[in-house]
């Protein structure tokens, strides 16, 4: 079997953060890989924030704190993205351009899709493991606005980064070949 087909069946999402540091140059070594993600309409559309110092962090935060609006506290708010989120050393958060043209916000939200998942195998072949997280905020306004993101990019998600444990992660079922193969 080739190393890419062991890459690919061996990724995981990786839930389990660790807050060992990650080699700038190691991250920006991925990003450049998943960047050859195929794209359409000569646009390479994602765009990716690195979060990794305290500062970052704080900002994260406060923008999901705005997104939240349920009266939560800063402190509530900062305990409850410190499993999923802040423990990690990097966290990646992509986003899509929005062109207010159906078919190319479709061919944009794909291309960044292809340059996530380049990236989480970039990160696994790396030593690296990750999660392609979607939580309800970023889909509220209020948490762009906190972060000065425009209506010309969509978040597609958040992505910590985190060296891989020991133990990986088992594999999910998946489905067989003959549940998703269809003639036409």
């Amino acid at each position: 079997m080739s190393e890419l087909k062991q890459v690919m069946r061996a990724r995981r999402s990786v839930k389990q953060i660790s807050e060992r540091p990650i080699d700038r140059s190691l991250v920006e070594e991925m990003l450049e890989l998943a960047a050859f993600a195929p794209f359409h309409s000569k646009v390479e559309p994602w765009h990716v924030y690195l979060i990794e110092d305290a500062e970052q962090k704080e900002k994260l935060v406060r923008a999901v704190a705005a997104a939240k609006n349920d009266g939560a506290s800063l402190g509530q708010v900062k305990e409850m993205l410190e499993r999923k989120f802040l423990t990690a050393p990097v966290i990646l958060m992509v986003t899509s351009a929005v062109f207010q043209d159906a078919k190319k916000d479709f061919e944009s939200v794909a291309a960044t899709s292809a340059f996530i998942q380049n990236l989480q195998l970039a990160a696994w072949e790396s030593g690296v493991g990750t999660i392609w997280r979607t939580p309800k905020f970023l889909f509220q306004p209020a948490f762009r606005e906190a972060l000065q993101i425009g209506e010309e990019e969509t978040v597609m998600g958040l992505l910590p980064l985190t060296l891989l444990p020991e133990e990986k992660p088992d594999l999910k079922p998946r489905r067989e070949l003959k549940d998703f193969l269809h003639e036409l």
